[in-house]
């Protein structure tokens, strides 16, 4: 049975790691080992309630209990880049929000509310060598252009929102991978700051990138421990959840086995990092069966892409990334009523 919401946010206490497989987390939510150093959403008064925002013409109320979930996926998140671009159009934020990866990265600049940067900070940069290239990697040691992206760009070429950002009350956690444990540990908005390491930790490709040094952790993309983040949107303690997606029905993951050797060599120091990254599309695809299988419960509804995106992880083409965003601009303003009912009905326990 489901009835209109309140709007306010019930605030659950700081949860620090999370070391488990998505399906179990989902099924089962636990709050893991506390990390020691780690921030959650550091700044919100987790004592009481906290009204988010007012009612006023235009705007949908939902409650605290609704999470937007974005899964990485490298340059096919511009599907996703597309859908946070409607939701902050027509003034949908979410009072929580979690991704990993690309996810994490992007979904950054839906929180601090910059309409089309999204777009502009993953297009218009591509052809210039400090963004992402293998000159990149030789010159700096990273594929990814760590300094750039997350030094220059948001710094001084197309800037970054931070006095917004942090003064939303929306409730922000970044993915990102342990090395040494091989399991996801999440960060909070107060830990995204001038240089935004813990962004770089999570976009941080394993073989593309180097481990990035955070808060006594090493740590490397997001997307390894835990792919699609809805167990950590479960665990935060909501009860619907929308999912963004970077791939198409019926799509599920396929084991890496031929890196083993290399794997292994790489990450000598980290075995357990190895057999995370080994067992990866097993976490992944469990995950996506556990979202199309609460979709069908009613406490998921799932955004993606409906036909296989012509856009590969570390693609440089502007013209299939830009039509992927659009596509996700459509997709999202075709079931806007869809999302606003979604989000605004509150599930009888």
């Amino acid at each position: 049975m489901y009835r209109r919401s309140h709007f306010r946010i019930h605030v659950r206490p700081n949860v620090h790691s999370v070391a488990e497989t998505a399906v179990d987390e989902a099924e089962n939510p636990r709050h893991g080992n506390h990390t020691e150093g780690v921030n959650h959403g550091k700044g919100i008064d987790r004592g009481k309630a906290v009204q988010y925002g007012y009612r006023r013409k235009g705007w949908t109320r939902m409650d605290g209990k609704v999470g937007l979930v974005i899964e990485g996926g490298g340059m096919r998140v511009l599907y996703a880049v597309g859908v946070m671009e409607q939701l902050l159009r027509h003034e949908l934020h979410f009072p929580y929000v979690v991704g990993v990866s690309a996810g994490a990265s992007n979904s950054a600049t839906y929180v601090s509310r910059q309409k089309g940067r999204g777009l502009r900070v993953n297009v218009d940069y591509l052809h210039d060598w400090r963004y992402m290239s293998w000159r990149s990697w030789l010159l700096r040691g990273s594929y990814v252009g760590h300094d750039f992206i997350f030094g220059e760009i948001p710094a001084r070429l197309d800037p970054f929102d931070f006095e917004t950002f942090h003064a939303s009350p929306t409730r922000y956690e970044i993915g990102t991978t342990d090395c040494h444990t091989g399991e996801a540990v999440f960060f909070g908005k107060a830990d995204a700051t001038e240089r935004l390491e813990v962004l770089r930790a999570s976009v941080s490709l394993p073989l593309f990138c180097p481990v990035v040094h955070f808060k006594g952790h090493e740590l490397l993309d997001g997307g390894v421990a835990m792919p699609i983040p809805l167990a950590r949107s479960i665990a935060a303690g909501n009860t619907r959840h929308v999912v963004v997606l970077s791939r198409e029905p019926g799509y599920r993951k396929k084991p890496v086995n031929h890196l083993r050797p290399l794997l292994k060599v790489v990450y000598r120091r980290y075995p357990k990092l190895v057999e995370a990254m080994l067992t990866r599309h097993e976490r992944y695809n469990r995950a996506l069966e556990q979202v199309e299988r609460m979709e069908k419960e009613g406490t998921v509804m799932i955004l993606r892409p409906q036909q296989k995106p012509r856009v590969s992880r570390l693609s440089h083409d502007p013209k299939q990334l830009t039509a992927l965003y659009e596509l996700g601009l459509r997709d999202t303003e075709s079931q806007l009523e869809k999302v606003k009912d979604f989000i605004e009905r509150r599930i009888e326990t």
